[in-house]
């Protein structure tokens, strides 16, 4: 049988980025001999955007004749052969080399953008004896940030960053499962200035003009007060858990 491509990409409001996406792609695979199709997984609510949830929606609606399957960032474009999208031997990350990251990796384990998994490899669990291996995972950004003003040195726009959680689980009689993993597995974590004076919580130290705005000063360089509001992802870094689920005949 030959090999199918569902190039799925998480979309929300960009259409911008569409128009221009869908052509570009199309022109890019004229002639690489690949059988593909372009799945746009869009959101339609304003709750947080969920990259993760979105393609694993596609995934399961598409049919088996999909062989593999490309998570794509909607504004990542390939420009040359050396992003090929041809059936992939194992988990390969084809955004190594993105002009707007200066052409190297954000961070070491960024592994977002444009991912090539099989489907073989992204439906592996293990069933053996009743064991079953999950890996979930969501990469998100840049995100636009609300600084304070004009003197706040904390960026407009967030990293891009992935979370990623492993899970093991045993099921006993077809009744319990013991389940276990990790969450957060490359430990991100927000800068730790994110809380803008997460010292003085409230504004004790703070001194304000006649109109409550906070005035610069020695012991507050940039004119800060207490804002939680910039914090982009949770606090949690790489941590363990545990537990028993009862299962209901």
């Amino acid at each position: 049988m030959k090999d199918k491509l569902a190039i799925i990409v998480p979309y929300r409001d960009r259409q911008d980025h569409l128009d221009v996406f869908v052509p570009h792609m199309q022109e890019f695979l004229k002639e690489k001999g690949i059988d593909y199709t372009i799945f746009i997984a869009e959101q339609s609510d304003e709750r947080p955007f969920n990259y993760g949830k979105l393609c694993n929606v596609v995934t399961k609606e598409i049919g088996e004749e999909y062989t593999y399957f490309a998570f794509h960032d909607i504004d990542m474009l390939p420009i040359n052969d050396e992003c090929d999208y041809g059936y992939p031997e194992s988990p390969t990350h084809l955004a190594t080399n993105v002009e707007a990251h200066d052409y190297e990796l954000p961070y070491p384990q960024y592994f977002g953008g444009v991912v090539l998994i099989s489907r073989e490899d992204f439906e592996k669990k293990w069933n053996d004896k009743n064991l079953i291996f999950d890996l979930t995972g969501t990469t998100i950004g840049p995100l636009r940030l609300p600084t304070l003003s004009r003197l706040d040195p904390r960026p407009d726009y967030s990293s891009t960053f992935s979370i990623v959680n492993i899970q093991l689980t045993k099921i006993l009689k077809n009744t319990f499962e013991i389940y276990g993993g990790v969450k957060n597995i490359f430990d991100f974590t927000p800068p730790k200035n994110s809380i803008a004076r997460s010292f003085d919580p409230f504004d004790k130290q703070v001194v304000f003009d006649n109109s409550g705005n906070a005035i610069q000063n020695e012991n507050n360089p940039y004119a800060l007060t207490f804002d939680p509001s910039y914090v982009f992802a949770s606090n949690q870094g790489f941590r363990f858990f545990f537990g028993l689920r009862y299962r209901i005949p």
